[in-house]
C-alpha cells in the first residue's frame, strides 16, 4: 500500500526533530490535538522523567508542566518561553495541529549551588542528584533557543504543508537562512560565519547572510565557482577543515587571505544531489579548533539547510554535484 502524504510528513519531521535534539543537545518532542504523539520524543531529558517523578512532592508541583500536559489542553504559547520550578524553559510552537515543545533548557545562566539546594529542598528530591542532572541540561542565551525556535518552526511549517498539498514558498528566504546560520553558530561557539548561496543565473556565488564579518568583506564577497576556498567547496561538493598548523595542499593554502584564522569550517549545502551553496564558520581564538566532531555535526545541521532550501531549488540550480557522504580534508 502506498504511503500517505501523512505518514511521509511524520516520517520527514521525526528526522528533523532527531537530527536538531541530538546536534543541539536539547529535547523535542510533539504532539497532534486529538491523537496524540506525533512521532517518539527525542532526548527526553532525565531530570524530567526520571529523577522528579521519585518525589511525589515533586510529581504534584510538576503535574502542569508542559512536559506531561495533553497536547489539548495547551492553550498558553508564550514566546519568551514557560518556566518551571526548576527553573527551566520549555517552549511551544503551535503549528496547524500540531503543538511542539522545545526543552526543557536552561536560558541565560544556570543556577548556583545555593540556588539548587534550595530548589532541591522545595521539590523534595536529593540535592547532589538535582544538581547532577540539572547540570546535563543545555544552557542556551534566549537569543540562541529562539534561533533553534524559529528554525524548528519554519521547517514544521514548511513539512506540514507539504502534507496539505500546499506551496513552500510563502518562507522568506533570509529568515530561513538567518534561523539556520545562528543555529550553527551556536552549535559550534565559532566566532564568525556566513551563508552563501550559488546563483546560476549571474554565476556567482554571494553572500546571503553573515554574523562577524567586516563591512568590507560583506561588501565585496561574491565568488566564481572554483574560486576562493568557498568557491573550492561548491566545486568539489566537499567539505573542508582547516586548522592552525594543519599541513595543508597547496591549492588550499594559496586560497587563504586570513593569517589570523585559527580554525574553519567550509561546508557545502545540497538539496538532494545538487550543491546550491556553502556555509563558513571561522574561529579566532586559541581554544576554539574545530574537529571531525564538528564536521559531522554541521552536515547534519546542513542537511536541515538543504530541506528547508528545497523549495529554491528552481532559481538555486547549479552543476555541482555533492559527494554523499562528504569527508573533511
Amino acid at each position: 500500500m502506498p504511503q500517505s502524504r501523512t505518514d511521509s510528513c511524520v516520517e520527514e519531521w521525526a528526522r528533523v526533530q532527531d537530527l536538531v535534539a541530538d546536534c543541539l543537545k536539547i529535547g523535542i518532542r510533539t504532539y497532534r490535538s486529538q491523537s496524540g504523539a506525533v512521532g517518539e520524543p527525542a532526548r527526553p531529558a532525565h531530570f524530567c522523567h526520571i529523577l522528579l517523578p521519585e518525589s511525589s512532592i515533586a510529581r504534584t508541583r510538576c503535574a502542569g508542566c508542559v512536559q506531561h500536559t495533553p497536547a489539548e489542553s495547551l492553550t498558553s504559547f508564550p514566546e519568551e518561553g514557560v518556566v518551571c520550578h526548576a527553573g527551566l524553559y520549555n517552549f511551544i510552537l503551535p503549528v496547524d495541529d500540531w503543538q511542539i515543545i522545545v526543552g526543557p533548557c536552561s536560558v541565560g545562566r544556570k543556577p548556583n549551588a545555593q540556588e539548587a539546594q534550595r530548589m532541591a529542598q522545595e521539590l523534595a528530591v536529593h540535592a547532589p542528584s538535582f544538581q547532577a542532572s540539572r547540570d546535563q541540561i543545555k544552557l542556551f542565551s534566549f537569543s540562541a533557543v529562539q534561533s533553534v525556535v524559529r528554525l524548528l518552526h519554519m521547517t514544521s511549517r514548511m513539512i506540514l504543508k507539504e502534507r496539505n498539498g500546499m506551496t513552500r514558498r510563502d518562507r522568506p528566504l533570509k529568515e530561513l537562512l538567518s534561523a539556520f546560520l545562528d543555529a550553527i553558530l551556536f552549535a559550534t561557539h565559532a566566532d564568525t560565519g556566513s551563508v552563501m548561496l550559488w546563483d546560476e543565473g549571474t554565476g556567482y556565488l554571494s553572500l546571503q547572510e553573515e554574523r562577524g564579518l567586516s563591512r568590507d568583506i560583506s561588501r565585496r564577497t561574491r565568488l566564481r565557482k572554483g574560486e576562493g576556498i568557498a568557491g573550492l567547496v561548491l566545486e568539489e561538493g566537499r567539505p573542508l577543515l582547516l586548522d592552525d598548523g594543519a599541513s595543508l595542499g597547496r591549492v588550499v593554502r594559496d586560497r587563504m587571505t586570513r593569517p589570523t584564522v585559527k580554525s574553519a569550517l567550509i561546508s557545502p549545502i545540497a538539496v538532494g544531489d545538487r550543491v546550491v551553496g556553502v556555509v563558513n564558520i571561522t574561529s579566532f581564538r586559541e581554544g576554539v579548533h574545530f574537529s571531525t566532531e564538528t564536521a559531522n555535526m554541521v552536515h547534519q545541521l546542513v542537511r536541515l539547510a538543504g530541506i528547508t532550501l528545497a523549495f529554491e531549488t528552481d532559481r538555486l540550480a547549479p552543476e555541482g554535484r555533492a559527494q554523499n557522504p562528504p569527508e573533511p580534508v
